[in-house]
């Protein structure tokens, strides 16, 4: 076989197919199943082109009565599942292909393949079958077929061309290489990078058409850029892909010259870390390619600068890096917004300062050379030249300030608020005979005030202070001097009004007195004053309630305008006269009667209403009204049913009576619920209910109720006896016997009527419970059917219908079901009725068994490792009995119920019986298996001190592993569960370390556990220790402006500063290299912020996390001078003494070398000791925090 060279990352087609020609037998058996067609084949070629698709050609002859000859069968078929089905178009339903165009000469054809195995080696095997429908219908036996592998390519790379650019790839890529070939052969792929050849796997042909196998291989990180790579296989020759070329991805920095301008002015911006050929793209015009740009700024921007790696040509290869640098440049223009005025004495003018640029500001404001108040916006309220400085602040601080104005502002002198002034009490006009006009005078009187006065809705203006008014309304006058003016207002009102009294009648009832009332309706107003009969009469009111005295009086009102002076004016004079009301006014009824009811012919056919009233009775008149009646006597004769009416009228007075006359002819009869035997009054009721026995009147419209009628019931055997406690239209009745009721139209006077009708009651015995049995009820075995039966409690005389489909037997109460459905029993007995149910369900008996947690096997263990395990099994009957068995043979112990306990070795099973008619045994077979040993370990266990910078793996080592991957893990790390789960055999663990601002907290010590638990079995391994060691070094501040870090593994350091705060403690950018501070202490350290490069603990050189230095931190001197710590070196304590004698507490801290705190005080007096007995020889440093202020002290232990 020869290898053909292809670029690794082109795709290539197929390499091979099966093959199989030749006749499968000299007779193929096709034989129809009459025996009179015969179809035989000559020739079979079948071709496997790949896994989804095959094609078949069949020649062969078809010995018919008509259309003898040769014909040949071909198609494709898709593959699936291992069968091919060829038949996929025209059809005698479903086959592909007919021997004719005639249509009753056709033959249609199928075949089949099935069985179809690509196993892997140089032949695979099938089986073949043929059928045929139509004019010769017949099916060939099945036919073994074998089909040869045809070697058609060679093998090749494919390679997707994820990840590389053209012919360049990126340092760190994961390349997918794919093997094809079709010989069956082992081969060996080598990687060749830069001339050095690495072999990096294997890959076997499966005889899978094309495909030998995939490799996946990463690009080396740190490979030098241009490295040429390619691949070559070895296998039965040697071929090699196209070469391409590696490279490093890029990582730079930008470094800007200054962030701050106060002006425009030109910067340095330079791209650092960054070799070899690049593509280098920046905004705001940086140049193409170029790692220099020396812009001039004229406002803050942000500068933004992208660098990929380029590959071989024009290649961009390798993730693109982004950088950028923020410029803040402070210009401003300050003016002030408001402009020149005046204002009225008292009033603010609003003056705002713009600064006309961007930043912060502080704003100072003068009057006059006088300080005038801070902020961008001031209130003025005092005449002068306001000026105003403008200071930047933030990070423009260092810019100087800029001055705006002055601007002039004056205040006239206010008008004073005054009102208005006129001769008279009220500002009225009276009118005729009194004067007409009104003066108004605006205040005050001084000089240079300008009036301007108007009336609202218009009809008046003027000027000057005083003004004569001739008509009411509101008067409005504006006063103005300068900048200050003043508007006052005055409501006038005009005197005419009407005198009059409001209209009202010449005579009323004296039991309804009237009011009079003022057409000049207002009190608060007027004056009023009442006249009768010339004599003052009433109050001070604009109304006046006449009282009810009989007799004829003559009435006015003098009516004054409050507090004007206008004169009384008085109304015209009016009569009005008091009639005796009518009182005790009614209609009389017939003595004997409580309602006036007509009794009605020839007992009573008509009847007197009288009409009465309180006396004296002297000037009443009557007027009768209703049916047939207009009479004008006091006594009114009637005789038919209706409403009637009497009208009493004496004058002014009138009063009226009213009477509903009813009918008292009526026909009462009786009717009952319940069986009727012979005739609607034989009626029969079951025991334990009742017939309700109803009164009907016929010929009335009174309502049928006991607030008209009285109802008067009799029973017993001859229905003679009275029933005295029911008395109303409704008799319930339970017992047998003869009813009759007698019915009186009550107050009426009328005779008592009697029914008609008497009805008879018979009671019949009840059905008591009722009842289907069995019920529930399920049909397991429908060859014999359920027999189900109905029961009652008392069933003597009774008889039986059943309804659903059953079948009866010589018993009636009995019935026999083999379907599932619903069935119903009725029975009767005379008026009693009863009826039950039962669904019977159609259902197979069957039994299931889950073992816990669906194991199978289920593991058991004894002893301390034991945990019961409980098999549950679940019958769909849920009466059925559940027996247990173990191995075909019943379980030992207890073996009956859902539950069992297995205590041996065996495979369980559950057996179910129904009512001892159907059996079913589980599907299920539990195998149990016992445990001798069943222990867990963590690797690694108790390894030494490991860097906290890094996840630590630990791994559980179980003693049985062939259920590693289903045992439940529980991890605890001290007593804290940190992980579980089923397949939970590791754990990435490792502390980080955290930080609070420049201390470094590590808990560095923890105890690890690990549980798994598998059915019955548990096990807990032994502790694990893990001890973490801290991987970046700590900054401490050592007395004044001296940082010291941490020891270094190797002793080599070197220290990085950057202006400002840290943005976080791990952030590493921006900071640059303090040339020439290599050593372990930084002195003279200035405000910023401070990193150190080091090896700490072996650990890797690493950043530090940042320190930030403050003025606070950089110590005063004097304040350090402050403190003296002594003896110093010292062997068991030292005295810690504040020379100032300071009261205020101070927070002391010892740190060690390592930059762990390892203890902390609270000194409250001037001079306290500490015992250093239990530390080690060495040096430490004593922090003194008192008052925001921080010192610190370097101490030798000897």
């Amino acid at each position: 076989m020869v290898f053909s060279l292809i670029q690794f990352w082109s795709y290539t087609s197929q390499a091979g197919y099966y093959y199989y020609n030749g006749n499968p037998s000299a007779s193929f058996n096709f034989n129809s199943q009459n025996c009179r067609n015969t179809f035989t084949i000559s020739n079979v070629e079948i071709r496997i082109n790949n896994r989804s698709e095959a094609y078949i050609k069949i020649i062969g002859s078809l010995n018919v009565s008509i259309g003898n000859g040769s014909v040949t069968y071909e198609s494709y078929g898709s593959i699936s599942g291992g069968n091919v089905n060829f038949a996929t178009t025209n059809s005698s339903t479903g086959y592909h292909w007919c021997t004719s165009d005639i249509a009753s000469n056709r033959t249609f054809w199928r075949a089949s393949i099935s069985n179809l195995n690509f196993t892997g080696g140089q032949n695979i095997s099938c089986t073949l079958t043929v059928s045929t429908v139509g004019l010769a219908p017949a099916s060939s036996d099945p036919k073994n077929i074998l089909l040869s592998f045809i070697d058609s390519g060679s093998p090749s790379f494919v390679q997707s061309t994820s990840g590389i650019t053209g012919t360049s790839v990126c340092a760190g890529t994961t390349l997918s290489l794919t093997i094809r070939g079709s010989a069956p052969t082992r081969a060996v792929v080598v990687a060749n990078v830069g001339g050095v050849q690495t072999q990096i796997g294997t890959v076997t042909s499966d005889n899978d058409f094309d495909t030998w196998g995939t490799i996946n291989w990463t690009v080396p990180a740190g490979i030098a850029s241009g490295t040429q790579i390619f691949f070559r296989v070895n296998a039965l020759s040697v071929t090699q892909s196209s070469a391409f070329s590696a490279f490093s991805p890029v990582s730079p920095n930008l470094i800007i010259s200054e962030t701050s301008l106060c002006s425009a002015k030109q910067i340095a911006l330079q791209v650092t870390g960054i070799s070899g050929n690049l593509f280098v793209d920046g905004n705001n015009g940086w140049p193409s390619n170029s790692t220099t740009y020396n812009p001039t700024p004229q406002s803050s921007t942000t500068y933004t600068v992208t660098v990929q790696r380029r590959g071989n040509g024009s290649d961009r290869v390798c993730s693109p890096v982004t950088v950028s640098q923020s410029v803040q440049v402070f210009t401003f223009n300050p003016s002030i917004a408001t402009a020149s005025q005046t204002k009225c004495l008292g009033e603010a003018i609003s003056v705002r300062a713009e600064p006309n640029g961007n930043g912060s500001f502080d704003y100072t404001w003068t009057r006059d050379g006088q300080g005038a108040g801070n902020g961008q916006q001031i209130e003025a309220r005092e005449p002068g030249n306001y000026s105003v400085s403008i200071k930047p602040t933030g990070a423009a601080a260092s810019c100087p300030a800029k001055s705006a104005g002055p601007v002039r502002f004056n205040f006239d002198t206010p008008i004073p608020d005054q009102n208005i002034t006129f001769p008279k009490e009220r500002p009225i006009i009276c009118g005729a005979p009194d004067p007409t006009t009104l003066t108004l005078t605006a205040q005050p009187g001084q000089s240079g005030i300008n009036y301007q006065w108007q009336r609202e809705g218009g009809g008046f203006n003027a000027n000057g202070q005083s003004v004569t008014v001739s008509q009411s309304g509101k008067y409005i006058v504006n006063m103005n001097r300068g900048a200050c003016s003043r508007q006052k207002s005055i409501e006038v009102q005009d005197n005419n009004y009407d005198p009059n009294i409001a209209s009202a009648p010449d005579a009323f009832c004296s039991d309804a007195p009237i009011t009079l009332t003022a057409n000049a309706n207002d009190p608060g107003r007027f004056d009023y004053a009442w006249k009768r009969e010339g004599t003052g009469f009433g109050g001070n009111s604009p109304t006046l309630t006449l009282p009810n005295e009989l007799g004829t009086f003559r009435y006015k009102v003098e009516i004054t305008s409050k507090g004007t002076g206008c004169s009384t004016k008085t109304s015209a004079e009016i009569v009005i006269r008091a009639d005796r009301a009518i009182t005790g006014h009614k209609i009389i009824l017939p003595a004997g009667k409580m309602r006036a009811v007509i009794c009605g012919a020839p007992e009573e056919p008509a009847i007197d209403l009288s009409a009465a009233a309180d006396a004296p009775l002297e000037g009443i008149t009557y007027q009768w009204q209703g049916p047939a009646v207009t009479g004008t006597a006091a006594v009114g004769k009637v005789s038919r049913e209706g409403d009637y009416r009497v009208i009493f009228r004496r004058g002014a007075c009138s009063k009226e009576s009213t009477v509903k006359v009813e009918s008292g002819f009526f026909v009462p009869n009786i009717s009952s619920t319940g069986t009727i035997i012979n005739s609607p009054t034989d009626i029969r009721i079951c025991s334990g209910e009742s017939s309700i026995i109803s009164a009907s009147l016929d010929g009335t419209g009174i309502p049928n109720n006991t607030a008209n009628f009285t109802y008067q019931w009799f029973g017993g055997v001859e229905g003679n006896t009275e029933l005295t406690t029911q008395k109303d239209n409704t008799l319930r009745v339970s017992t047998p016997g003869l009813y009759r009721l007698e019915v009186a139209l009550t107050g009426s006077g009328c005779a008592v009527r009697k029914t008609a009708q008497k009805i008879k009651i018979t009671v019949d015995p009840a059905f008591k419970n009722a009842r289907i049995t069995p019920n529930p009820a399920i049909i397991c075995n429908k060859a014999t059917g359920l027999e189900i039966a109905v029961l009652s409690d008392s069933s003597a005389g009774a008889t039986y219908r059943w309804s659903g489909g059953g079948k009866s037997n010589s018993d009636p109460s009995k019935y026999v079901v083999d379907n599932a459905g619903t069935y119903t029993a009725f029975l009767s007995r005379g008026a009693c009725f009863a009826q039950a149910n039962v669904s019977p369900r159609e259902e197979e008996l069957k039994v299931t068994v889950t073992p816990p947690n669906q194991s199978n096997p289920i593991i058991v263990c004894s002893g301390a490792n034991g945990i019961p395990m409980v098999l549950q099994a679940v019958s769909n009957l849920s009466s059925a009995v559940i027996t247990w068995k173990r191995d075909d043979s019943d379980a030992p112990g207890s073996n009956t119920g859902t539950g069992y306990t297995p205590t041996q070795t065996g495979r369980y099973f559950a057996t179910a019986n129904f009512n001892n008619i159907c059996t079913a045994t589980s599907p299920q077979r539990i195998a149990v298996e016992a445990l001798s040993n069943f222990s867990v370990n963590i690797t690694p266990n108790n390894p030494p001190a490991l860097c906290d910078d890094r996840p630590i793996p630990l791994t559980a080592t179980v003693s049985d592993t062939r259920y590693t991957a289903l045992y439940n893990y529980e991890w605890i790390q001290d007593t804290r569960s940190v992980k579980t789960g089923i397949g939970a055999n590791t754990l990435s663990t490792g502390k980080v370390v955290n930080y609070t601002g420049n201390t470094l907290v590590l808990g560095n010590e923890s105890n690890y556990t690990l549980s798994i638990v598998k059915d019955g079995c548990k096990a807990t391994s032994s502790v694990s220790k893990i001890t973490l060691k801290p991987a970046r070094s700590g900054i401490i501040v050592l007395d004044y402006n001296t940082l010291q870090a941490t020891e270094s593994s190797d002793g080599t350091y070197q220290w990085y500063y950057k202006p400002g705060n840290a943005a976080s403690l791990a952030d590493s950018a921006g900071y640059t290299l303090e040339a020439g501070v290599t050593g372990r202490m930084l002195l003279g350290a200035k405000p910023g912020s401070y990193m150190v490069r080091a090896n700490r603990n072996g650990c890797g050189t690493k950043y530090s996390f940042a320190y930030s230095v403050a003025v606070a931190t950089a110590i005063d001197p004097l304040l350090n001078d402050e403190w003296k710590v002594y003896p110093n070196p010292t062997t068991e304590a030292i005295t810690v003494e504040n020379r100032a004698g300071s009261a205020i507490p101070a927070t002391l801290d010892i740190w060690n070398a390592n930059g762990q705190k390892l203890r902390s005080h609270r000194q409250l007096n001037a001079r306290e000791s500490y015992p250093l007995t239990d530390l080690p020889m060495g040096t430490y440093y004593l922090e003194i925090r008192q008052n925001g202020q921080k010192v610190t002290k370097k101490i030798i232990k000897e």
